[in-house]
């Protein structure tokens, strides 16, 4: 997800002069093993690069170079506050850029110590999370979002408040009753 990269020329010995075409319209003649060079825009590029020996014979190789942009992660919430035991909801609304299908691994931490919750996606679209905090307390939320390529990371530091609520529940004395 770098915006340059470093390309090592690979070719036989008996080629003295090399032309790079990088596939968005910038080229270089050098005879050094290592180019870098910086894309200005994401997509996918053929990268081309032609030797030419001492007698004018030339040769061709190319590939195609992926370049993608860093996904941003972000978190966000309609309240900063809520009770125990009641689903508090979070919003995924990190911008990521994918290809080929790639899964998306979101990897939140709700900072209570309990739950680690890991799921992919196809897109990179809004979800809607709900935890539910047993404990009170003020809690930190931290968002990994990962496209196969690279990953960003969002912490909400100390922001999710949760006040103390009566647990709910309810109890049978017997399982066993005629009707």
């Amino acid at each position: 997800c770098d915006r340059s990269f470093t390309f090592k020329n690979l070719s036989d010995s008996g080629f003295n002069n090399f032309i790079w075409y990088f596939g968005d319209g910038d080229s270089l003649v050098s005879n050094e093993p290592f180019i870098n060079h910086t894309y200005k825009f994401k997509g996918n590029y053929l990268l081309k690069l032609r030797g030419f020996d001492q007698y004018g014979y030339s040769q061709w190789y190319s590939d195609t170079v992926f370049f993608f942009e860093k996904p941003k992660a972000n978190i966000q919430m309609q309240y900063s506050q809520g009770c125990q035991f009641v689903a508090f909801t979070f919003i995924d609304s990190s911008i990521v850029d994918t290809a080929f299908n790639n899964k998306i691994i979101h990897t939140w931490n709700f900072g209570d110590g309990k739950d680690t919750i890991i799921f992919t996606s196809k897109k990179g679209i809004n979800y809607l999370l709900n935890h539910t905090y047993t404990q009170r307390g003020t809690f930190t939320v931290k968002l990994i979002i990962n496209n196969g390529f690279c990953e960003d990371t969002f912490e909400i530091i100390n922001t999710v408040n949760i006040l103390s609520a009566p647990k709910p529940g309810f109890s049978v004395q017997s399982l066993n009753w005629c009707h």
